[in-house]
């Protein structure tokens, strides 16, 4: 019998202040969400100026970047966007910086942040319990399970890798026929 990867570091807290960039794909990377291979880029929270975003107990200020326009998604891809501008409605401690609708998956980045919220500390889900829980609200408002098991995720460490991956995900619908998602 074939044992599952895990997918997670090893010893890792999921739930600590930080900011991850995450990948969930169509069952069977089914091409599912884009009407006449159109995409959605976006960004829930925005990134303005004044925000920080904690690695690890290092702070880094986040740089002012404008988005381009959504574009129109078919009516489960708008299911899925709708799903991922909840998640910080869910999470009063989670923000989703950047995210773009592939016709096969989606990309996040996530951001928590557990920092006091009127004197009282916050106790944050993992980044499992998150996507669970978006994944489980598509499934629903859709009909029947749309998701891969798991994700992947990469824990972003620093601005620079910040930085790198919110244009990878800025572009990554320009460079569709190039993704490893594509065939």
């Amino acid at each position: 019998m074939n044992s599952r990867k895990n997918n997670r570091l090893e010893f890792y807290d999921y739930s600590q202040n930080g900011a991850y960039f995450v990948t969930i794909c169509a069952k069977d990377k089914q091409k599912i969400f884009w009407n006449n291979q159109q995409c959605s880029v976006g960004a829930v929270s925005g990134r303005p100026q004044d925000k920080k975003i904690f690695w690890n107990e290092q702070q880094c200020s986040v740089g002012a970047v404008s988005g381009r326009p959504k574009d129109k998604l078919n009516h489960l891809g708008l299911i899925v966007k709708i799903g991922i501008e909840k998640i910080p409605l869910h999470y009063q401690n989670i923000t989703v910086d950047k995210y773009v609708i592939m016709p096969n998956h989606v990309h996040l980045i996530i951001r928590i942040d557990n920092n006091d919220i009127n004197g009282r500390p916050m106790t944050a889900p993992t980044l499992s319990q998150i996507v669970n829980q978006f994944k489980g609200y598509c499934s629903k408002q859709i009909g029947h399970p749309v998701w891969q098991k798991s994700f992947h995720d990469h824990v972003i460490r620093n601005q620079a890798d910040y930085n790198r991956i919110w244009e990878y995900v800025d572009t990554n619908a320009i460079k569709w026929e190039s993704d490893c998602y594509y065939n």
